[in-house]
């Protein structure tokens, strides 16, 4: 896979992610600067010459890295690749941003959902627990697991914005999710505890009121 990261608008950086390449690059007597190969450039689509602390890379590494990823990615030219950066956002004054581009195999591991704009994980949607119930979606879906990867409630938003497929990612709202989930109750113990605790989800409760409940149960 490829990440296309847009930190300002006049840096853009390409890393390509590839757990092939990295065993591949650390085997015995193969030398390598770097295990993810990693490109920048500037608002004019130079390669960046200079090195700093954000940019550690001198610029013969660069070149490399840029070769290496138009070897392993299906873009053949470093204009097809500046190209992808127009792609994280249609609004000129949003500079900052990432996409990420997978490709090869990977239908064997996952599968488009077309009408739900929506990527499963073949091998988790197949498992289920002891009483035959699917897993829980987030292990399954990956538009389910982006909407709660980041923490959202009536009184805290979230700044980022997500897109899968073209279609933005509407964050779990748990203010409104715990109340309107049936109650649940789990039995939980802790690494290295004595003891366990009743926990149940489905309400919301204050904080306080929630660890005296936990250190009231033996």
């Amino acid at each position: 896979s490829l990440v296309f990261s847009r930190r300002t608008r006049d840096h853009f950086t390409v890393g390509c992610l590839s757990r092939g390449l990295n065993s591949q690059l650390g085997q015995e007597g193969v030398v390598t600067e770097t295990k993810t190969p990693l490109c920048s450039w500037d608002a004019s689509g130079e390669i960046l010459a200079s090195t700093a602390d954000e940019t550690p890379l001198e610029h013969r590494v660069r070149r490399s890295s840029l070769q290496m990823i138009l070897e392993l990615s299906p873009f053949e030219t470093e204009e097809e690749l500046l190209s992808q950066f127009g792609s994280i956002s249609e609004d000129p004054s949003e500079w900052t941003g990432t996409r990420l581009v997978m490709w090869g195999g990977i239908e064997e591991k996952y599968c488009k959902k077309g009408e739900e704009e929506d990527i499963e994980d073949k091998r988790e949607a197949a498992k289920t627990d002891k009483r035959g119930v699917s897993i829980f979606g987030h292990d399954v879906s990956l538009r389910t697991f982006l909407s709660i990867l980041y923490y959202k409630d009536d009184e805290t938003e979230v700044p980022m914005q997500i897109e899968l497929l073209g279609r933005p990612v509407e964050y779990r709202n748990w203010s409104s999710y715990l109340h309107l989930q049936a109650p649940q109750k789990y039995t939980y113990k802790p690494t290295g505890a004595t003891c366990t605790t009743e926990i149940q989800f489905g309400h919301s409760v204050p904080l306080p009121e929630l660890i005296d409940n936990c250190k009231g149960k033996k």
